[in-house]
């Protein structure tokens, strides 16, 4: 399986270069790695996809771990078409994955404004676009059927590259003419939390902003969708109890982000909503609602039937309640964090307790964090629980990861990131730092075992800018055919550059060099070394227009 992904991944980022190289002939399109492994019935091998909740305020109740409503099965009555007893949601982990291919369009240009206050430090004004659609790489799913779910994408690559194209326009005349520049933004982020047989389901979040005001704030798009017919799923299809659902929201939800909203919106019947395996997802509270505990709220039928590799978040109380050692029973595991410095973890009727000496990365002060979602993975590589946390000195997430094994709860590692897709346990698309010129975040795609993230390409995304040349920077032509560098080069002072993608492996550094048509465009590897130095020149030497993390 591992192989599987590594080699999908590996061409996964070339075609992302060679994205990039050809939205530098105008459509700014390029593709990131494929969920879920390999398509079904297709000859040609695709890549696995590259590419926030709040305290509760509730009564200790005792968790059911009653299974009557829990049964394990080899089928669910029917995958595609959920028509059974709604009350009871029946196991099984023999979903068909339905393989998803992100393509993202990344256009950026921008200027240093001449009438720009400098009094807080130099940056640029630009226009930009950041927009992740969905491919769904099942040759077996209808056209029409995907037609039908890339129609309510919120954003469109086409809106997109037209709307840049106009933007740019007047923003280069306006550059032209030394008059006051704006800046103008489109960023739109899309997460996958299914993708099988049964169910397709994504949520698109668009922020959008213009010269320091928002135009459209963020918007949040979930969608859902049976996959056999493509018929978009809603509230009255999987809430059977309205006024549960909002005593649940009330009890464990309480002080979310736009709690009054979510509830009017269940009220009148038009709840946004993402589905998991094993309840539902609610964005707008980042909170989850389960089904187990909520047997006649929710629609069993939706529920329950898993692939063989898949991800599930805790619920509000940071516990979850599923077949955990795949026994047909029930187990229950929890988290808690009495104090800072120390974790708790009970597994059924074992309570583990977790301090610096047990994990000595515990050393410095953390707390539990309510806008965090946390997971268990079952993986290729076994069964693991992921907690994040933030440090109280700075606020950046930790995550620690624990293996269940043998009916045992072992520390495994932990890291200063966070998990940013977790649909596809074997292809966690992780976000850290990246330890490069003092500001740059990355993602990177990487397995999961004990030792830690094992990165499937050298490269991770960074997509920073744009910024400014201070002076002549040498550097290679990137050749995303072959994905490598090739003839020397050198960018010229005062070129406009975005960086795209790094590798602490190497230093290799991937530049975009800009330009108002993308047609004049092209790739630049940088060698960075010490983190801070780009072709030897320190990067606050070398480029104008950069935050520095701090």
């Amino acid at each position: 399986m591992k192989k599987i992904v590594a080699a999908l991944l590996s061409v996964s980022m070339l075609l992302s270069l060679a994205g990039c190289e050809s939205s530098s002939k105008g459509d700014g399109e390029g593709k990131l790695p494929t969920f879920g492994g390999e398509p079904k019935a297709t000859t040609t091998e695709t890549e696995p996809t590259e590419t926030d909740p709040t305290e509760t305020e509730s009564t200790e109740t005792e968790p059911t771990t009653d299974t009557s409503a829990t049964e394990t099965s080899d089928t669910t009555p029917s995958k595609t078409d959920p028509t059974g007893d709604p009350k009871v949601m029946n196991v099984s982990h023999d979903l068909e994955v339905i393989p998803v291919q992100k393509y993202t369009t990344y256009l950026q240009y921008g200027a240093i404004d001449p009438h720009e206050d400098t009094t807080y430090g130099t940056h640029m004004s630009y226009v930009s676009v950041y927009l992740e659609n969905l491919d769904f790489m099942d040759a077996q799913l209808p056209d029409e059927i995907k037609d039908r779910i890339y129609s309510s994408f919120t954003y469109k690559t086409e809106e997109a590259q037209k709307n840049y194209a106009e933007k740019v326009k007047e923003f280069a005349k306006l550059e032209q003419s030394g008059a006051e520049l704006f800046w103008d933004g489109i960023y739109a982020r899309t997460k996958v939390y299914r993708s099988d047989e049964q169910i397709i389901s994504f949520y698109q979040e668009v922020s959008s902003y213009n010269s320091g005001n928002a135009v459209n704030g963020n918007q949040t798009n979930p969608c859902n969708f049976r996959t056999s017919d493509g018929k978009e799923i809603f509230q009255e299809d999987v809430v059977l109890d309205k006024d549960a659902l909002i005593s649940y929201i009330q009890e464990n939800c309480k002080g979310c982000p736009k709690f009054d909203e979510t509830i009017a919106a269940i009220e009148e019947g038009r709840l946004f909503f993402t589905m998991l395996y094993d309840g539902i997802y609610i964005p707008q509270l980042g909170k989850k609602v389960p089904f187990i505990g909520n047997e006649g709220v929710l629609n069993g039928n939706y529920f329950g039937a898993t692939p063989e590799y898949y991800t599930l978040i805790l619920d509000p109380d940071d516990s979850i309640t599923w077949d955990i050692d795949g026994d047909g029973k029930n187990d229950r595991i929890s988290v808690d964090v009495p104090s800072p410095n120390s974790m708790t973890v009970t597994y059924n009727d074992q309570t583990y307790g977790f301090t610096t000496k047990e994990i000595p990365e515990m050393d410095e002060s953390f707390y539990k964090d309510k806008y965090y979602d946390h997971f268990l993975l079952f993986s290729d590589s076994g069964v693991y629980l992921i907690y994040s946390v933030s440090l109280e000195a700075d606020d950046y997430e930790v995550i620690y990861v624990y293996k269940i094994t043998d009916g045992k709860v072992v520390p495994a590692f932990s890291k200063l990131c966070s998990i940013k897709e977790f649909w596809d346990p074997n292809a966690l698309q992780i976000g850290s730092y990246a330890g490069v010129l003092g500001f740059a975040r990355e993602s990177m795609y990487c397995s999961l075992n004990e030792e830690g993230f094992a990165p499937y390409s050298l490269f991770g995304d960074v997509y920073e800018g744009p910024y400014q040349t201070l002076c002549e920077l040498p550097g290679k032509e990137f050749d995303s055919a072959s994905f490598a560098p090739g003839a020397e080069c050198t960018i010229p002072k005062d070129s406009k550059v975005s960086l795209l993608y790094y590798s602490d492996t190497t230093g290799d550094l991937i530049v975009k060099v800009l330009d108002p048509e993308e047609e004049k465009t092209k790739l630049v590897c940088l060698k960075v070394t010490d983190g801070w130095y780009i072709e030897g020149i320190a990067c606050t030497s070398a480029l104008i227009g950069m935050i520095m993390a701090g």
